[in-house]
């Protein structure tokens, strides 16, 4: 009877081990502000979903902002931080962007905006996490409307 237990326990163990981590999946980008003081600054939270039934580590977030096919700057951070399974965790970023590069796209996009129109920015970029040893990349790739005063 100890035997069959041990042996039980011990298939259970070695094929609960042998399951492959899923990589996390994005779910979308929130809490989107735009600030503009002595800089402009984006803040925004990229939200994923770790559906495994273990913890996953973040690596490294690197994402770049854009407005048509130019870039206003972007965020290339590493991180080091437990994930815990089977939950959405978001990942704070703040962007810093080129004043220059704003005030020639406001200027250039001045009675949208005066309109109340609203601009699409462009999230472009990936996160990469371990979980065992297994490295996983989650590119991130979304459009969202902001409005820029």
């Amino acid at each position: 009877m100890n035997r069959n237990f041990f042996l039980s326990l011990f298939l259970a163990l070695f094929l609960t081990a042998c399951i492959k981590p899923e990589p996390p999946v994005f779910k979308k980008i929130e809490n989107l502000s735009v600030s503009y003081d002595e800089s402009v600054e984006l803040t925004a939270d990229a939200v994923l979903y770790n559906p495994n039934k273990r913890s996953v580590k973040l690596k490294e977030v690197k994402i770049d902002v854009l407005m048509g096919n130019e870039s206003w700057g972007g965020i290339d951070k590493a991180y080091d931080l437990d994930i815990k399974a089977e939950s959405d965790f978001k990942v704070p970023f703040v962007v810093k962007l080129s004043k220059k590069k704003v005030e020639k796209n406001l200027l250039g996009s001045i009675m949208s905006i005066l309109g109340g129109k609203s601009t699409e920015l462009r999230f472009v970029g990936y996160v990469k996490a371990n979980s065992y040893g297994i490295n996983f990349k989650v590119p991130i790739d979304v459009k969202r409307k902001v409005k820029l005063r």
